[in-house]
């Protein structure tokens, strides 16, 4: 008689790895939507050639492009946190499915 015929891992590895790929999702797309924007102000840069232009490319604060790499940085950090814990918990997983109990 099998006793343990249910997984009694405390894991869902599965949602480890919806995270990690939300996780990545979240930080490409995040990149793109900053790229896009220094991309616009570049332009702007560019294209506004007034007073009125020159005064808010000034006071504009593009320091908020660094701090979302800060931030980015760490998304990755447990991005691959993430992948190592899947990597993990999978191994020990198929491992607990190839124990027999006699």
């Amino acid at each position: 008689m099998l006793v343990f015929e249910t997984k009694e891992l405390k894991f869902d590895v599965e949602q480890i790895l919806n995270m990690k790929n939300a996780l990545h999702e979240g930080a490409a797309d995040l990149i793109n939507k900053k790229n896009a924007v220094l991309s616009s102000l570049t332009t702007l840069e560019k294209d506004w050639d007034t007073e009125a232009g020159r005064v808010f490319l000034e006071k504009i604060d593009t320091d908020w492009a660094a701090e979302v790499d800060n931030y980015l940085k760490i998304v990755t950090g447990v991005d691959s946190l993430l992948g190592e814990a899947y990597k993990y918990y999978k191994e020990l997983e198929e491992e607990i499915d190839n124990i027999k109990f006699y």
